[in-house]
């Protein structure tokens, strides 16, 4: 009987004005977020153009080009309306998360660095500040933490080389060292 309960609070109030007093409230700083998100990520656009190579850039770029685009598009196409409706702003809302996660994800899958899985970390408060909903805001800072915490330690990889950097480089080429 509790779960139920708790599941009931998870979902939207059925009271339109309530609904549409809520989306008014959260429509200016979803907004003012996707401003200084836009230049940010067409500053690593170009920051990847200057450090990557090859698939990487190809991968990497168009990632953040795609991310930078969709905050702006979003905030002159979608939010620039008078009303939305709250489940169009939790969409919206939800949408720009996952574009920050991929980013980070696709970064630290390319280029792992232990000391940067900080970052999942502050996605979590990022996601748990700008959240529109309780759903949204529990989907995606649980996604960000389960990433975290399901990333394996370096020294837990069951590779066949070493990972020390104090061993000589492996004989395999770095595209091997992904299929461990």
């Amino acid at each position: 009987m509790a779960s139920s309960n708790w599941i009931e609070k998870l979902k939207s109030p059925s009271d339109p004005i309530r609904n549409q007093a809520i989306s008014n409230a959260y429509i200016p700083i979803i907004s003012s977020i996707l401003v200084p998100g836009c230049i940010y990520y067409c500053y690593i656009t170009w920051s990847h153009w200057q450090d990557e190579r090859g698939l990487y850039l190809a991968m990497l770029a168009s990632i953040s080009s795609i991310t930078a685009l969709s905050y702006y598009l979003l905030r002159q196409h979608v939010l620039a309306r008078k009303s939305i409706s709250l489940g169009r702003l939790e969409l919206t809302g939800l949408f720009i998360n996952l574009l920050v996660y991929f980013n980070v994800l696709s970064y630290l899958l390319l280029h792992f660095e232990q000391s940067k899985l900080i970052y999942f970390a502050l996605m979590a408060v990022i996601f748990s500040t700008t959240g529109v909903t309780l759903r949204v805001t529990i989907f995606s800072v649980f996604l960000s933490l389960a990433t975290l915490t399901g990333s394996p330690p370096v020294s837990r990889l069951n590779c066949s080389h070493s990972m020390s950097p104090l061993a000589s480089p492996p004989p395999s080429p770095p595209s091997a060292w992904l299929h461990c």
